[in-house]
């Protein structure tokens, strides 16, 4: 055989190659989108919530062991302060210790503290504002 002969049929399998591998490929998707439709098809179960008690753990002043609303609220306030660590959890553990340590240089939040940062309210209603309030 001479050359161009061996390039064409070196070409020819190469294209079947590529012809059987882009079917089995298409053959896959097509699979994969008929499990998802029959999925959506299928009534869906009922789904059970889980209910938990709402913690009463939120008593000043506020540390290690608290739960609830307030420390939740505190660690968004120490979040915007000193950077995102994690989610706020609502649990005063040994992560918001340290922050509370490191901006208040205290181990506890008393609600004189809460109540001056004006934590239980907006976060835009805890910015000072500028002006008596008034606009120009």
């Amino acid at each position: 055989m001479n050359n161009s002969v061996k390039i064409g049929l070196i070409g020819l399998s190469g294209f079947a190659i590529g012809f059987v591998i882009g079917r089995t490929i298409k053959k896959e998707i097509n699979e994969k989108r008929n499990k998802k439709k029959n999925k959506v098809n299928q009534p869906k179960e009922e789904v059970k919530l889980k209910t938990r008690k709402p913690e009463v753990i939120e008593q000043f002043p506020l540390a290690v062991g608290s739960k609830g609303e307030k420390v939740k609220r505190l660690q968004v306030f120490l979040m915007r302060k000193l950077g995102m660590v994690r989610k706020p959890t609502g649990e005063f553990d040994e992560i918001t210790l340290k922050r509370v340590q490191s901006w208040f240089k205290t181990d506890t939040i008393s609600k004189s503290i809460y109540e001056k940062l004006k934590l239980d309210k907006m976060v835009h209603d805890q910015r000072k504002r500028r002006n008596n309030g008034n606009r120009k």
